[in-house]
């Protein structure tokens, strides 16, 4: 991943452009003498593209990113450990780097996301037989036929889902449960007060707004497909670097911040 000049992302838009600060706090994060995450891809690629990524800057960002990454990592780990040979479906992959942490030579791996978002993509990392891109929206379920595994399957949807309308996440998730049914999900919402208070700055900013988000991944549980077998709050974790939020958790965990939660597709 050498290129000779800066890669121009001036094709993302909307959804596809919340990708460059996703990438700035993991590197920024892997930087830190002391950060929650080491990521040498993610600090490789700030480097190449032609982006202002410090209007983004923020140490609250910076640290949900840092521990949502670290909670995704430690779940698709785990899977990883309970089958080797598994295959991981990363919706809305963006930039993401987790397989360059996490493959274990075995792994069979998706990375799914819009033609513009691949295109970025494929001027930095090379496909395999093991690492395939899938250049499509995810609401555009013909991506459901290109993977080709039936069993031992983990859904990833990582600061992807909250930019949808509930129409679309339901619609999605419950596209994946009819046909993948006894596989995982491992995803993220947020609470539905930062919806709230993100729409203005969102459109100040001219940025993809917030959309989705519930108190609590168990709300999904109501669509009757869904088992939750784990959730997790940002919040619970590296809790000396939240600061005076530290003060605020039981109010800022249900209405504000990140849960990711384990879902289990509840077969016929």
């Amino acid at each position: 991943m050498n290129p000779k000049k800066k890669i121009s992302v001036n094709d993302l838009k909307g959804i596809s452009e919340t990708l460059l600060p996703t990438v700035y706090f993991r590197a920024k994060e892997s930087r830190m003498a002391d950060g929650i995450l080491k990521d040498p891809e993610a600090e490789k690629l700030i480097e190449q593209i032609d982006y202002d990524f410090s209007r983004r800057d923020h140490w609250i960002t910076q640290l949900g990113v840092a521990c949502r990454t670290e909670i995704f990592d430690n779940a698709v780990r785990k899977f990883l450990k309970k089958h080797p040979r598994g295959t991981v479906v990363n919706l809305g992959a963006g930039l993401d780097t987790r397989f360059t942490r996490l493959d274990n030579g075995r792994v069979t791996w998706y990375e799914l996301d819009l033609p513009e978002v691949i295109n970025i993509r494929k001027k930095f990392f090379a496909e395999s037989e093991r690492y395939r891109f899938i250049p499509k929206s995810a609401v555009d379920f013909s991506w459901i036929k290109e993977i080709k595994e039936k069993n031992n399957i983990l859904f990833v949807a990582e600061g992807f889902l909250m930019y949808l309308d509930r129409k679309d996440v339901k619609k999605i998730l419950l596209k994946i449960a009819d046909n993948f049914p006894g596989m995982h999900i491992l995803l993220e919402t947020i609470g539905p007060m930062t919806i709230k208070f993100n729409y203005k700055k969102a459109v100040a900013e001219n940025i993809a707004p917030f959309k989705w988000g519930v108190p609590t991944v168990k709300e999904l549980e109501r669509w009757k497909k869904f088992e939750v077998i784990e959730e997790w709050s940002i919040l619970d974790f590296h809790k000396d670097r939240w600061k005076f939020l530290s003060q605020f958790e039981d109010l800022l965990k249900d209405w504000f911040f990140t849960k990711i939660g384990l879902v289990k597709i509840i077969p016929e």
